[in-house]
């Protein structure tokens, strides 16, 4: 529970509301703010748990890239990954399965090829690619880093680029965390993991 001073703001896992001396409306995981006020998204509100989102510019526009669990967006299923534009929801290829089948966190990352959109999670395939865990989306389809995570429970439901050295000459960095006890080729990594765009 968070008080923005207009009121209390209830915030949970599958759906978000707010409530104040006028309206009342649900947001159902994701909502806008602009720096007064809260407001759902315009068009079809998805209607599973949103546990990652990034704003992501290309030539179709401003998006908001959005991973949660499996089910719809709207009408349109995104099988735990879907794309926000303009009060429109589409798919990005068939979604996610295998083991709890849930998109945990995003993050955005310029691996030194172009910026790219990475989703971490408890799932075994992404659109049909084996990626244990971690999943990259280049504009137009998924890929695998290495062969993702292991261990007894391996998910990942934390993940954030980070450039260390700031405008110097060393790269930014991926780094993931939660319950896995390798990554790729790498072994215990003790819930931790860094990708740099290779390995």
């Amino acid at each position: 529970m968070l008080n923005f001073g207009t009121g209390l703001h209830p915030v949970g896992y599958g759906s978000m509301s707010r409530w104040d001396s006028h309206f009342e409306f649900t947001l159902y995981g994701i909502a806008e703010w602009d720096g007064k006020n809260w407001s759902p998204l315009v068009g079809e509100l998805p209607e599973t748990p949103i546990n990652g989102a990034n704003v992501w510019v290309d030539l179709t526009g401003t998006s908001l890239l959005v991973t949660g669990n499996r089910g719809h967006f709207g009408t349109v299923y995104g099988g735990g990954v879907g794309r926000w534009n303009n009060g429109v929801w589409s798919a990005m290829g068939s979604g996610i399965t295998g083991f709890g089948s849930t998109g945990g966190c995003s993050a955005l990352y310029d691996d030194g090829i172009g910026l790219a959109w990475y989703v971490g999670g408890d799932f075994d395939t992404m659109d049909g690619v084996t990626c244990h865990g971690i999943a990259k989306w280049n504009r137009a389809s998924w890929s695998a880093l290495e062969t993702g995570f292991q261990g007894a429970v391996p998910v990942a439901y934390f993940m954030a680029s980070y450039d260390k050295d700031g405008p110097g000459p060393k790269k930014p960095a991926l780094f993931v965390a939660r319950d896995f006890d390798s990554a790729g080729n790498v072994n215990n990594t003790k819930y931790i993991a860094r990708w740099n765009g290779t390995a």
